[in-house]
């Protein structure tokens, strides 16, 4: 019997941590190892049983490691694939979590090493769920897209981690993905950022907010975690967000000249086609069925010979 595969993740917040408690929970013989910046952040992930043991040394912690999950914010994405590009070994298979691809494909091509692999992914959490939890992956769908120089072995691998996490697996292209994410990801925080912007600067905020009910908490939800990490998203996809952000200016000048213009059958047919769409949504009239990729080889193999 070879040897076992050793699993680094990077990154130990609520997705990383997560990501181990979940392989671990399926895979208890499973040997992973888990790296942050943070001492006390990866010194939980331990505790909960997420990673078998922690190393503060990034680079120590990926050079050996055949699978390299890298889980951090997409600020610091580049800069660790910058710092551990060329340590990643030959033959090993390197995945993130980040929500926008193409970038992140292009910064691997770049600074990965020859022989490794890598394959893009995105898990789309409902509700933007963000807490720890070994079940926070089950039943939400994971896009994955591979790097034109992925191995199909690593490919294969990628995929089986995403099942094995208990998600619907969707391969996409990076660039559609990022087209896609633009709108329903990353236009809401932006939304989200003006409205809290307006509402905070008007004079009767302290007063106001006391009024607020689910209507202003469901519009704000998506706006969590630092602001270097949203910065950094929009000038990741910039191009499709502003396209989504002309599209969404353009919406609301119509919707402001419907109210000047006392117009309620152009309100009434707006609100009525958006009551709509959002009905479709959530019967899940306008979301394809997705079946998990399956494969000869099952995960538990992974741990039990090299890719």
């Amino acid at each position: 019997m070879s040897e076992k595969v050793r699993i680094t993740i990077v990154g130990m917040g609520a997705i990383g941590t997560s990501i181990g408690m979940a392989l671990k929970k399926a895979e208890p013989e499973i040997e992973i190892t888990g790296h942050d910046k943070a001492h006390a952040i990866a010194g939980q992930a331990r505790k909960r049983g997420a990673v078998d043991r922690t190393d503060w040394n990034l680079i120590s912690a990926c050079e050996n490691a055949d699978v390299t999950i890298i889980t951090t914010p997409i600020a610091e994405l580049k800069d660790t694939l910058v710092a551990a590009g060329s340590y990643f070994k030959s033959g090993s298979l390197v995945m993130d979590t980040a929500s926008v691809k193409a970038p992140v494909l292009q910064w691997a091509q770049e600074n990965l090493g020859d022989g490794v692999s890598f394959v893009g992914g995105s898990p789309i959490l409902p509700g933007g769920r963000r807490e720890i939890d070994p079940e926070l992956f089950s039943g939400a769908l994971f896009c994955l897209c591979p790097d034109g120089g992925a191995s199909p072995n690593a490919v294969a691998w990628a995929s089986e981690l995403v099942v094995t996490l208990g998600a619907k697996l969707l391969f996409i292209d990076a660039e559609e993905h990022d087209g896609l994410m633009a709108a329903v990801g990353h236009l809401p925080v932006l939304l989200a950022t003006a409205l809290l912007q307006v509402a905070s600067a008007s004079p009767a905020w302290r007063e106001s907010v006391r009024l607020a009910g689910d209507s202003f908490a469901n519009a704000t939800m998506s706006i969590s975690g630092d602001a270097a990490s949203h910065c950094a998203l929009c000038q990741s996809n910039a191009q499709n967000i502003v396209r989504c952000l002309d599209l969404i200016q353009a919406q609301l000048a119509e919707l402001r000249q419907a109210i000047v213009d006392g117009n309620d059958e152009a309100l009434e047919g707006a609100f009525e086609a958006a009551l709509e769409a959002r009905d479709e949504w959530e019967r899940g009239e306008v979301v394809p069925s997705q079946e998990a990729v399956k494969y000869d080889r099952g995960f538990r193999s992974l741990f039990l010979g090299k890719l």
